[in-house]
């Protein structure tokens, strides 16, 4: 199972703030959306995208949807995902945020009782750097390369990465945002598999922020199984948010449901992931030489 990369998405929530600072960023990919779905808004409209107010009338104007990336408010993206599965889109990318836990649970068993791909939530994106756009802020920034970055924390520190690599002339094939959420049910394989058998990576990245135990469990059994190098970064939230320009970064800690789910400590996470193959480290100035040393 792999992820389909056909430039056919679809936008729920068009209607929402963040979905039109979205927007506004990429000018040059907008032919990307083929359509938009309102929350509330119904009589919303957005300059080169057909919006609509029920998703089966987008689906009869715009055949062949690939994908829908949702930005609808949080207590309406249940209604959102099953209304997007029952129109046979396999791929969903979830960017919204402080989605109510038990209509996530409804989610992720829905996603796969009809074997749909989710991604997401909190800032779920994806993208191909100059190729493809999905649910990615600051696309710009990521210059082509052979490295493949997954980060499960807010969007700004594969952004700040992304920068600083950029003095090291280091640059991307993919780059996958599974989101900043403890309760995010992570498909480890299908993401290490994907970038594994990708002929344009050489080294994969990935960026950890707070992380539960069963997340760090499967993802150090995902890396045992590929056969590409491994850097993981434990993410040094106050050293990198002091790079990060307008203090833009969120402090990942205040996304998270502690009452529901414990984030393991950096030892711990070491614990776990030091017997899969990898480098850890917990320096981000370090990243750059192990990167290329690979």
């Amino acid at each position: 199972m792999n992820w389909n990369f056909s430039p056919r998405i679809l936008i729920q929530g068009i209607d929402q703030d963040c979905a039109q600072e979205y927007l506004q960023q990429f000018d040059g990919h907008r032919k990307d959306i083929v359509a938009g779905i309102t929350d509330q808004n119904l009589d919303f409209t957005f300059d080169e995208i057909p919006v609509f107010s029920l998703i089966t009338d987008a689906i009869s104007s715009a055949k062949g949807m690939t994908t829908s990336l949702i930005f609808s408010h949080p207590y309406l993206v249940l209604n959102a995902v099953y209304e997007a599965i029952t129109a046979q889109i396999k791929q969903i990318v979830i960017y919204s945020e402080s989605v109510p836990p038990l209509d996530l649970f409804k989610i992720y068993q829905k996603a796969k009782l009809k074997d749909v791909k989710i991604l997401g939530i909190s800032q779920g994106g994806i993208l191909i750097p100059e190729e493809y756009y999905c649910g990615f802020n600051y696309g710009n920034i990521f210059q082509k390369g052979n490295i493949a970055m997954i980060n499960y924390a807010d969007q700004i520190i594969a952004v700040t990465i992304a920068q600083y690599l950029q003095k090291f002339d280091l640059g991307f094939s993919k780059v996958i945002n599974v989101g900043n959420n403890l309760l995010s049910q992570i498909d480890w394989d299908l993401w290490l598999q994907m970038l594994d058998e990708d002929k344009n990576t050489e080294v994969i990245l990935i960026n950890l922020g707070e992380i539960s135990t069963k997340e760090t469990k499967n993802l150090a059994t995902s890396i045992e199984k590929i056969s590409k190098p491994v850097i993981t970064y434990l993410l040094d939230k106050n050293h990198l948010k002091s790079k990060i320009n307008n203090n833009k970064a969120k402090v990942i800690s205040d996304q998270i449901f502690n009452n529901l789910y414990t984030a393991n400590s950096s030892e711990l996470i070491q614990e776990y992931l030091q017997n899969s193959k990898g480098i850890i480290t917990e320096d981000y100035q370090a990243i750059s030489e192990l990167l290329i040393s690979q």
